[in-house]
């Protein structure tokens, strides 16, 4: 079942994250691996770094929060590098 997280990374320059819907597993899964968001911060940033349990809090299984609550921000899961940066 897909649940409501919030993901946060705090830079020097920008605030980056987002919410977005996974399951505990996609999560467990994430979790240890480098997420690479590129130039996030503005042209020539190279944005990336290993996601932390800390970078993902729950924020809600309720199923209809889940449901009527949108995406927005950045999904981490969608960023998983397939090589060491």
């Amino acid at each position: 079942m897909k649940k409501l997280w919030k993901f946060e990374w705090d830079s020097d320059y920008a605030f980056i994250g987002g919410i977005f819907k996974a399951t505990d597993e996609q999560i467990k899964n994430a979790i240890g691996k480098t997420i690479y968001l590129g130039e996030a911060e503005g042209k020539h940033s190279e944005v990336y770094g290993v996601l932390e349990e800390n970078d993902i809090v729950l924020v809600s299984d309720n199923p209809i929060a889940v449901k009527i609550i949108p995406e927005f921000g950045y999904n981490p899961l969608g960023y998983i590098s397939d090589e060491d940066v």
